[in-house]
């Protein structure tokens, strides 16, 4: 596909549309190209061309790319009597990454490794449905690199973007009197200092 008039690093992927929750959905859904072998929880992509098939034409951008289409920082502070504060704040904007690997969806796969409690706990089931219980992954799968949940889509990418409170500082500064004039030293600041602290 001609890649001309989009970022550099642009995805392009499926819309997706929820899960296959009954029957019903599974019974009426569009022929999948990349996998025939559709089942309850699978991811549900969307037909963009209406053929009534899933295929390399339903590609559309998706997100943005992995290189954020915009970075920042602001340095602010001040001083009052002694007393300063100064703060870094830094951050990104407009980036995506897909957030896709076979822990969350093949964890029994073989070659995978482990089950994350987290994940295995977030993942599609029908007594969940019925519940109306929070479903953040497609059900669990005992085979890695097939099927419906492997496609990348916009259901695996997710925002990079952050926002940082990289430094802050906060000083106060004796002035030449007494002790320190008496030491011949012009002055003294003591200072407190975190990095990465938000």
């Amino acid at each position: 596909m001609n890649a001309t008039g989009y970022a550099i690093g642009q995805y392009k992927g499926l819309l997706t549309n929820g899960f296959y929750n009954t029957q019903e959905e599974l019974n009426n859904r569009p022929f999948n190209s990349y996998s025939a072998n559709a089942r309850l929880g699978d991811i549900k992509f969307r037909d963009i061309t209406g053929d009534g098939i899933i295929n390399d034409q339903d590609l559309v951008p998706i997100g943005y790319s992995n290189l954020p289409q915009v970075s920042y920082n602001l340095s602010v502070g001040f001083s009052y009597k002694g007393f300063d504060v100064s703060a870094l704040f830094i951050g990104t904007a407009k980036g995506s990454f897909p957030q896709y690997d076979y822990i969350l969806s093949s964890p029994y796969a073989k070659g995978v490794g482990q089950v994350l409690q987290y994940a295995y706990d977030g993942h599609w089931t029908q007594e969940k449905y019925n519940n109306k219980q929070p479903i953040y992954y497609p059900a669990v799968s005992f085979s890695g690199g097939q099927g419906n949940n492997t496609r990348l889509s916009d259901f695996w990418l997710k925002s990079n973007d952050f926002q940082r409170l990289k430094n802050l500082e906060m000083g106060y500064s004796f002035s030449q009197a007494g002790f320190l004039a008496r030491a011949n030293i012009k002055a003294i600041r003591v200072y407190l200092n975190g990095n990465n602290l938000v």
